[in-house]
């Protein structure tokens, strides 16, 4: 992966701040979640590729080893992205 844009992705992901879900629009039966990040880098959901390339992969980890969220929401997206 190139150095620069791993870099890119730490920086952003360690300035992530979650909405307040109060501000959210909730659909019924649906959790929403809303993170904002510097230069428009805005995290709504993850749509999971069913075979997800290596690169994107090392990204993934970087963002979330790098994110200011929470431990349970860290697990649930590592579960789903099969990150151990």
């Amino acid at each position: 992966m190139h150095e620069l844009l791993r870099k890119s992705v730490v920086d952003k992901a360690a300035r992530l701040r979650e909405v307040r879900k109060d501000l959210l629009r909730q659909e019924p039966g649906a959790t929403q979640r809303w993170f904002q990040g510097p230069d428009g880098c805005d995290l709504w959901e993850l749509e999971l590729d069913p075979r997800p390339s290596g690169e994107t992969m090392e990204l993934a980890r970087a963002l979330l080893e790098n994110a200011a969220v929470d431990e349970l929401t860290l697990a649930l997206v590592r579960k789903q992205l099969g990150l151990r």
